[in-house]
């Protein structure tokens, strides 16, 4: 019967405090960062301010770093606020930035120059020659007609019954000069691209054209150069971009030979 006893004593409910919380969120601020000595520092003084019967707060400048506090320094322009920083400028006591120029002549350090422009563009002009329409004086009156004065051709395909180009079809002993030949070429088609820029003299529109062709009756055999006159054979197609502005114009090279290449205005 005692031993009886003693084991009902032994089974005997215990009395149990609260139960412990548990954090039930997972992640970063979950019960993968309760291992991380930062965090588990957070949670005991959150339970001791809790055990005061305060609320937390994250200590501040007022009071981490009092001492701090005194000798911070705020620098003067945040200090002034944005409404002194107005009054600056409309004093004109502030440092203004230089406008950028619309081009540039820009040298570099190996001694090359380049010039280089922001275009803005305009219209767009596609134009179809049929047979027998040459090429440069059709582009020139599809320019009148639409009253572009520059732009360029970032198209120009088609079939041509006769090309003209400044060319060279034997070898030549100095390739450094302009050469002095024209090749004319029959039944060719391809492909190439261009300028159209106005000239004071004639008061027209004028084309600059580069053509790479391949004649049909000789294996495709390639030509290429600047279009001096060229016939329409079965269709060209061409696109014009107008360029509104920088003006464009040609001025003579003395390290190209005295050629006309284009600048900026």
């Amino acid at each position: 019967m005692p031993a009886v006893q003693r084991r009902a004593a032994h089974l005997r409910a215990r009395p149990r405090g609260p139960p412990a919380r548990r954090h039930a969120r997972r992640g970063p601020g979950g019960l993968g960062a309760l291992r991380r000595p930062r965090v588990l520092r957070r949670l005991r003084r959150r339970r001791r301010d809790r055990a005061r019967g305060g609320r937390h707060r994250h200590p501040g400048p007022a009071r981490g770093a009092r001492g701090q506090l005194d000798r911070l320094v705020v620098p003067a322009r945040r200090r002034q606020g944005r409404a002194a920083r107005r009054g600056a400028r409309a004093r004109g006591g502030h440092r203004r930035r230089r406008a950028r120029p619309r081009h540039r002549d820009a040298r570099r350090r190996d001694g090359l120059s380049v010039q280089s422009s922001e275009v803005t563009t305009g219209r767009r002009v596609a134009v179809v020659l049929e047979p027998g329409d040459e090429v440069l004086a059709s582009l020139t009156e599809a320019c009148r007609a639409h009253g572009i004065r520059q732009g360029f051709v970032p198209v120009f395909s088609g079939a041509f019954r006769t090309a003209r180009f400044i060319a060279a079809d034997v070898p030549v002993d100095d390739q450094e000069p302009p050469l002095p030949h024209e090749v004319t070429v029959t039944y060719t088609e391809g492909i190439g691209s261009g300028t159209i820029l106005w000239d004071a003299d004639t008061q027209t529109p004028t084309p600059h054209l580069h053509l790479a062709v391949g004649v049909k009756n000789a294996a495709a055999a390639g030509f290429a150069g600047h279009v001096l006159g060229a016939e329409t054979h079965y269709t060209v197609e061409v696109l014009i971009e107008e360029v509104v502005a920088p003006a464009l114009l040609r001025v003579p090279d003395p390290r190209a030979y005295g050629i006309p290449t284009m600048r900026f205005a």
